[in-house]
């Protein structure tokens, strides 16, 4: 279709700026304007009705893309995927853990990555992480597994024994992963019982919540919901995040750090 029809057919128009947000990530309100040849006023109309119908995360400027998760991923496939940028990850958790912090850190294959880096300190560490690697280091950490049912597909410990553990924790931060973050659908997990955990994690920590996650979760949305984004303080992330993203969250007052920039 040529540009100058977009103005007369709605559907059309707005199938395209689905596909362009899709393409391209993130993108300008006044840019989809210009490639599209309509006014600034029509985008945002056609990014609220989009918004409205889950098409993509309406932004103040613009819009971002976001996915729907359908399918959990097996935990050695997930080890696999973007490590390099994982192991990035954590390492620049360890700028936020203090000695003598007590934390959560939950299940996954970035958190296993940072239990593997902030083990070595003088902290106390719940999780649910049933991840094993010969990198964690005993001899620093107090490491305290949460008990539980083990979920072979994540490798994590969820249910009645895990919940019960954390309803007796207080924890001064905690350091979380997420196989989806949102700023519509928040914090999301593909496992109902995985959520709940993370949730309490939550609910039970009285200073920073720090979420770990690669681009490739940023506008995920996942089954089940954990908490809104807006509860995070922290974002650790690589620098392929969508520029619009940044602009949003940093708009709310969550602190974003890409990892390896000082």
């Amino acid at each position: 279709m040529a540009k100058e029809d977009y103005k007369d057919f709605p559907a059309e128009r707005r199938n395209k700026v689905v596909e362009i947000v899709t393409n391209e990530g993130s993108i300008r309100v006044g840019d989809l304007a210009r490639m599209l040849d309509v006014s600034e006023i029509t985008i945002r109309r056609d990014l609220d009705h989009l918004q409205s119908r889950g098409k993509l995360e309406r932004t103040h400027g613009g819009a971002v893309s976001n996915t729907r998760l359908q399918i959990e991923s097996d935990f050695r496939q997930k080890r696999q995927t973007n490590q390099t940028i994982k192991q990035e990850l954590a390492r620049t958790v360890l700028e936020f853990v203090n000695p003598g912090d007590t934390l959560f850190v939950n299940s996954g294959t970035t958190m296993l990555e940072t239990l593997c880096e902030i083990s070595a300190l003088p902290i106390t560490i719940f999780t649910n992480n049933g991840g094993l690697d010969d990198r964690i280091t005993y001899g620093q950490a107090e490491l305290n597994f949460l008990g539980g049912t083990f979920r072979q597909q994540s490798h994590a410990l969820v249910g009645p024994l895990t919940m019960q553990a954390l309803s007796n924790i207080n924890a001064g931060k905690s350091i979380l992963g997420v196989d989806g973050f949102s700023i519509s659908g928040g914090l999301t997990s593909p496992n109902m019982m995985e959520a709940e955990v993370t949730r309490k994690m939550i609910d039970r920590t009285r200073g920073e919540v720090i979420l770990v996650a690669d681009h490739s979760k940023i506008g995920v949305i996942s089954s089940f919901f954990i908490s809104q984004a807006d509860r995070i303080d922290i974002l650790v992330c690589d620098d392929q995040i969508p520029g619009e993203y940044l602009r949003e969250l940093e708009s709310a007052d969550i602190r974003v750090i890409i990892a390896g920039q000082n």
